[in-house]
């Protein structure tokens, strides 16, 4: 049931896409990559159990007729693992950038599809808004209705993330957040969080190291999953 969930799913977002396409909008690029990492983290809290994780993501770029501003979609696929509860994790995103009063503003939709978790497939959708203050410095804000992956609750949060270019092949950046899943049952509903990475590009590739943590202390209902992480990961764009 869930293999012909999750199929369906794939093929409406391949009908959608060539339905958008030939009707209201013109390709103009697309991006997509695979990621191999040593854990998948979301917020500051393992969406893996601290364990590995592959992912893939593409973003396609659109032209829409009679609508100023560009137009993205995007798909995002990873395992995922819950104390001893395995899943997939499957999103599709649709968001639009426009540039008022000299800045760059990012609007979106992204449906997270969560699978198989506790054999019960979860669903939300998050809404988000971002301004970018410079090319490389945003703030964003992100709200989810019934987010039920930790216990149901809505999910409110908001981050700053600057990047700096140290040389053509090597990035360094930072990101600062804040989650409050108020109406959830968790004892520790509302967190801060925070991740430096240092980013080496060669070639179609990057491999990276990053450092997570949060302000959540023991005992949690997060257990180990929120603890102080380093992670690495590679990344290959196809």
């Amino acid at each position: 049931m869930r293999a012909k969930l999750l199929l369906s799913l794939l093929l409406a977002a391949s009908a959608n896409s060539s339905l958008f396409a030939n009707s209201m909008a013109t390709h103009q690029a697309s991006d997509q990559s695979v990621t191999l990492a040593s854990d998948y983290l979301s917020d500051g809290v393992s969406q893996t159990d601290r364990e590995p994780t592959a992912q893939w993501q593409r973003q396609d770029n659109w032209k829409v007729r009679d609508f100023a501003s560009p137009v993205y979609s995007r798909l995002f696929v990873s395992n995922l693992k819950y104390v001893n509860d395995t899943g997939l994790e499957f999103d599709i995103g649709l968001g639009t950038e426009v540039n008022l009063q000299g800045m760059k503003w990012d609007f979106g939709l992204l449906n997270n599809f969560n699978f198989a978790l506790d054999d019960v497939d979860r669903y939300f959708l998050e809404v988000y808004a971002g301004v970018y203050l410079t090319d490389n410095a945003s703030i964003y804000f992100t709200y989810a209705d019934d987010n039920e992956t930790f216990d149901g609750g809505n999910n409110a949060k908001l981050h700053w993330d600057q990047s700096f270019q140290i040389d053509r092949a090597l990035t360094w950046s930072y990101q600062i957040g804040y989650t409050d899943m108020y109406r959830s049952r968790l004892s520790n509903s509302d967190y801060i969080w925070w991740k430096a990475a240092i980013q080496y590009d060669f070639g179609q590739s990057q491999l990276s190291l990053e450092y997570h943590d949060t302000d959540i202390r023991k005992p949690v209902d997060f257990n180990d999953i929120a603890q102080e992480s380093l992670v690495v990961s590679f990344t290959y764009n196809l």
